[in-house]
């Protein structure tokens, strides 16, 4: 069986603002305390996945600057509209998302290599071992 290696902050984080949103949609919090929380915490998500992402996926350790934009630019204005628009439906649906991001950053191996998967790889045993130490680490 696969050891399944997820962050402890990104599990905190996460949880936090997602139970922060189930408080506010189901009526035990108040939306105006509690809306600026959760979209701090929904940011510190996208960045983390901005971050995480580099270390997981090769196209974005080649392109650090590409891969951070393009998320932040992204993943800001979806956390944002979520926020704004907090229903049960959407806490549903944020709950799904973050099992899919959880899938490919955490679980998912990830593709080391170009469009062949094995040109960019180091040879021999050390490089292996090179390998499986980035895929163990998670942040």
């Amino acid at each position: 069986m696969k050891k399944i290696n997820i962050c402890p902050i990104c599990i905190v984080v996460s949880s936090v603002w997602l139970g922060l949103s189930i408080g506010v949609v189901w009526g035990y919090l108040d939306s105006a305390t509690f809306l600026i929380p959760i979209a701090l915490l929904m940011g510190g998500t996208v960045t983390g996945i901005a971050y995480l992402g580099e270390k997981k996926y090769a196209w974005a350790a080649q392109h650090p600057q590409k891969w951070k934009t393009l998320i932040i630019i992204i993943g800001m204005p979806i956390a944002y509209l979520l926020v704004m628009n907090l229903t049960k439906f959407i806490v549903v649906s944020e709950l799904l998302i973050l099992f899919v991001i959880a899938y490919f950053f955490f679980i998912k191996q990830p593709r080391l290599g170009g469009s062949s998967g094995s040109k960019d790889l180091p040879a021999g045993k050390a490089g292996i071992s090179k390998i499986e130490e980035q895929i163990e680490q998670c942040c």
